[in-house]
């Protein structure tokens, strides 16, 4: 339950940060952590009272009639299977969007991280696929002694259709409330295979600055890189570009109200910036509608601080609205840098919220997986838009 509370109040903040962007799958995964809660929630109850019930089911079936005994079996299978056919569902949910949500990451460490990495991720994906398989297996259980509940009392009426019902709730809910025993140990498997290989792979895990220091050519483990291949590495590390969120200011062409983008490039100056050290394509989007307004994003740039550079970008009014995105994708070339940041990684993407209702937070740059992102941006920024004004 603890775990579940902890999963919610980093979900809420993942939520809060995605207001009015959200896509399909940050929207499963809100509900799904939901999901969790309530059917941990469920489950500390439904474990409490079994466990009443099954107290006083002993006592009375040692010391009282077979009737009363029947009724506390019937009591058992009420809220064994009964709650159980709510709980099934509910962590099915919660545990399908904990794997969608963690699938990248593990799909990552198995790819391109260190044995550490792979270990941790490997583990922690069997535990995330682990106890997703169980939850559906108690699901399908419990859905098929449902029907089977309602089968054994359809063709029955009045009395007869209550004994059904009892008969069929301490049956059935009894064979349900063993399999879900029978599968407890493989669950909390699952969980600790889930928390270890996590545990393992946050311990393994470093960022780009850590792995720079850890393989540049003073660190304890060299790969050998040559002078190039280190600056470049170092570049990708430090020195990636940041959209800040201005707010709304005046246009200096006409005066008109615009949404002012800063763009900070760290490692350039007025000076150092050449015709070859940035290009973009912008795309407005709002679905299912892209539009490619690259040209028309320069047509409003000036250079807002010279040191380090930075452009404001203009966002007319008319772009902006409450499900519009603006992707940027840059390809940047600091001075110490020999080629593009990112090159290999399909370059820098962000994606900007234009709602009119609120302000973004700093944006930071994101690598593109898709064929289409690897492609270089065609347009180049040059120093006459930059300081042609």
């Amino acid at each position: 339950m603890y775990l579940q509370v902890g999963n919610l109040g980093e979900a809420w903040s993942v939520w809060k940060a995605s207001k009015g962007n959200r896509s399909v799958k940050e929207n499963f995964i809100w509900a799904s952590t939901l999901s969790s809660v309530a059917s941990a929630s469920i489950s500390v109850f439904q474990a409490v009272y079994l466990a009443m019930t099954s107290e006083a089911f002993k006592a009375i079936t040692e010391n009282s009639s077979e009737t009363r005994g029947m009724l506390f079996g019937v009591r058992m299978g009420q809220w064994g299977m009964g709650l159980g056919a709510i709980i099934a569902p509910l962590s099915l949910v919660g545990a399908a969007g904990t794997t969608w949500n963690n699938v990248e990451k593990w799909k990552s460490g198995l790819i391109s991280g260190n044995s550490g990495e792979k270990s941790g991720a490997f583990t922690a994906m069997s535990g995330d696929i682990g106890g997703t398989g169980i939850s559906a297996v108690l699901t399908g259980h419990a859905g098929k002694e449902l029907i089977g509940f309602l089968k054994d009392i359809y063709p029955e009426t009045g009395d007869a259709r209550k004994k059904a019902a009892s008969i069929a709730w301490a049956t059935r809910g009894s064979r349900f409330l063993q399999l879900s025993m029978r599968l407890t140990p493989w669950g909390l498997i699952f969980t600790a295979l889930q928390l270890g290989g996590e545990a393992l792979y946050n311990y393994s895990n470093l960022d780009e600055e850590q792995r720079w220091l850890l393989h540049c050519l003073w660190g304890n483990e060299p790969l050998g890189w040559d002078w190039s291949t280190h600056s470049q590495k170092l570049a990708e590390t430090t020195l990636l570009p940041t959209v800040l969120d201005q707010g709304i200011s005046r246009c200096q062409l006409d005066g008109q109200a615009v949404r002012s983008l800063h763009l900070i490039l760290p490692g350039l100056t007025e000076s150092s910036f050449d015709d070859t050290s940035l290009r973009w394509l912008a795309e407005l989007i709002e679905a299912p509608h892209r539009q490619d307004v690259s040209k028309g994003l320069r047509q409003g740039l000036s250079v807002a601080s010279a040191s380090p550079l930075t452009l404001a970008l203009e966002i007319p009014e008319d772009w902006q609205g409450h499900n519009v995105l603006l992707l940027l994708r840059l390809a940047v070339k600091p001075a110490l840098a020999n080629t593009y940041l990112k090159a290999d990684q399909g370059y820098l993407n962000y994606r900007i919220p234009l709602s009119m209702g609120s302000l973004s937070k700093p944006i930071h740059a994101s690598s593109s997986v898709t064929d289409e992102g690897m492609t270089l941006p065609v347009l180049p920024i040059e120093r006459d838009h930059l300081f042609e004004f």
